[in-house]
């Protein structure tokens, strides 16, 4: 360690161009383009408008390739059953959805057919398409298992 240097920062590297390109691409991309952002919805129950559990019942996620995803981008199209409408009202009984991601690993937001989960939805058409709320960081979505916890969360 070079003299004066604080222990705690010893060895970290402060961001460089790239970084700060992802930063800004993260905070400033378009709806359409699913990037990877903090998320919790146990503690931001109050700004999402609709909370609903579902069944994936159809997805092309089996067919994302990282490298041709990085390249060229890759559409995630996935389609659910809803099984609960825990927040909001709409019609739909099945929602869908489609990303495009660009320069980007595909795992951000993946949803597998015959994943159960709590999704965080923006918005809903009247035909069904939605938009997520926001994608929880390399995880998809809160699972199954989560449930209670996201219903004690909005009866608060």
């Amino acid at each position: 360690m070079r003299p004066g240097a604080d222990r705690r920062t010893a060895g970290t590297r402060t961001p460089g161009p790239a970084a700060a390109l992802l930063l800004a691409m993260m905070l400033l991309g378009g709806h359409a383009n699913a990037r990877c952002t903090p998320f919790d919805l146990r503690t931001s129950t109050a700004s999402v408008p609709y909370v609903v559990f579902g069944r994936v019942l159809q997805s092309n996620a089996d067919q994302l390739q990282p490298g041709k995803c990085i390249e060229l981008g890759c559409t995630h199209r996935f389609r659910v059953q809803v099984l609960e409408r825990l927040k909001g009202s709409f019609d739909a009984e099945e929602l869908q959805f489609e990303y495009q991601y660009f320069e980007q690993r595909p795992e951000v937001a993946e949803f597998w057919q015959g994943d159960e989960r709590v999704f965080a939805i923006r918005s809903v058409a009247p035909d069904g398409t939605a938009e997520l709320y926001g994608t929880v960081c390399w995880r998809s979505g809160l699972g199954a298992e989560r449930l209670e916890e996201v219903r004690e969360a909005l009866r608060r």
